[in-house]
Order: C-alpha cells, then structure tokens, then sequence
C-alpha cells in the first residue's frame, strides 16, 4: 500500500516537474521570439556585401544580376534590409499569412501606372517570427527599392520614412503621381503604429529583359 501510493507521488512530482518545464520554456519563446530574427541577423549578415535577386533563388544573394534573368514572379526588393519577397495579389491581408508582401488594390493595376502603388507585409507574428518586413526598419531616406514586375524592373529611391497610428490610413492616398508606399507594424510586440517607406521612381528607372 505504501509503495504504491509513494509510486503515484513520484508521478505526480514528475508529472508536475515536466508541466512547470514546459510552462518555463513556452514563456521564454514568447518573450525571445520576437527579437530572434534580429539577432541573427546581427550576427550572420554581412553589411558590406552587395545584394541582388538572383533567379530561381527566393531569397538574396550576392552576385551579377545582369547574369540572371529577372524573376517571372512579382517581386520587391530593398536591399539595404537584405528584403526579397513575392508581391501577392489578393483581397485582404490573409493571402500573406505565410509569408510575402500584399499589393493592395486600391488606386492602380501595376506600379508602372501613375498613382500610389501601396505593399503592406508582417513585421513579426508567432506564427511567422521573421515576416516580410521584419527589418523595414533599416531603410533609410535615399535607399533603392527594387520591383519586379511582370519581367520588368522598376527601381526606386526612398523618400520619406515615418512612423504614424495605426489609424493614419491617408498614407495610403493617391497624391496623382507614380510612387510607391510600403508599411508595416511597429512596434514589434504591440503593433500600435505604422512604420511607412514613400518611394519615388528614379529617372528612366525601368529595364526590360
């Protein structure tokens, strides 16, 4: 009789011990993911290496861009936060739940029409730590954007960065004019505003294959 009840007091302890452990490591997960991708890309990204699209790759990598063709899927390209994500078209922001940026459809058909081409992706989400723009962060006024477009390459210089509520929508308005914006959540954690990139195109900025 009294094994067997120290037998279920043993279990009960293990079985405690393993519940707290888990507890332990889920919370240090929540508190650490956030800021993962970060350091690793401290830590493993080389800042001085220049970075292009090279098909087929989905990611960057240094080389030649005149030695590839460009990709046959929509693309936007920063290389100054080493960002290289598929432009998905869709109605509302779940078609990037899994990765890449959202084109709305909102004032134009492409980006090479006059008006505000407007691309939101994901900062950082559990499900998906490293998002689209998760180093949104590192573009400065005066860094190229690349789009590729339809086999076509549309470059842009930066113009304008800013951080407003995540109630300004009127970042999203149409001035008239051929420009692009981009914007993503900040901070990482509450998401309370919106960091936001106005592009404007660089002269004679289009190439075609």
């Amino acid at each position: 009789m009294d094994t067997a009840v120290g037998r279920r007091g043993t279990l009960h302890r293990k079985c405690n011990d393993a519940l707290t452990l888990l507890v332990v490591v889920v919370a240090i997960y929540l508190l650490l993911a956030p800021f993962l991708p970060s350091i690793k890309y401290a830590l493993f990204t080389s800042k001085s290496a220049p970075v292009t699209y090279v098909e087929p790759s989905n990611f960057l990598v240094t080389s030649d861009e005149k030695t590839a063709p460009y990709p046959k899927e929509n693309r936007i390209v920063i290389p100054s936060a080493r960002i290289d994500e598929a432009i998905i078209e869709g109605n509302n922001l779940g078609v990037i739940e899994t990765g890449g940026a959202w084109r709305k459809n909102l004032w134009v058909e492409s980006p090479e029409d006059e008006g505000n081409t407007v691309i939101v992706g994901h900062r950082f989400t559990y499900q998906n730590p490293e998002g689209a723009f998760y180093h949104l962060d590192k573009v400065s006024v005066g860094d190229e954007i690349i789009v590729f477009w339809e086999q076509k390459k549309l470059t842009y210089k930066v113009s304008d960065v800013k951080v407003v509520p995540d109630t300004e929508v009127s970042v999203e308005n149409d001035r008239g004019i051929r420009e692009l914006t981009i914007y993503t959540c900040t901070p990482l954690i509450t998401a309370t505003e919106r960091l936001v990139l106005t592009a404007l195109p660089t002269e004679g900025g289009q190439e075609q294959l």
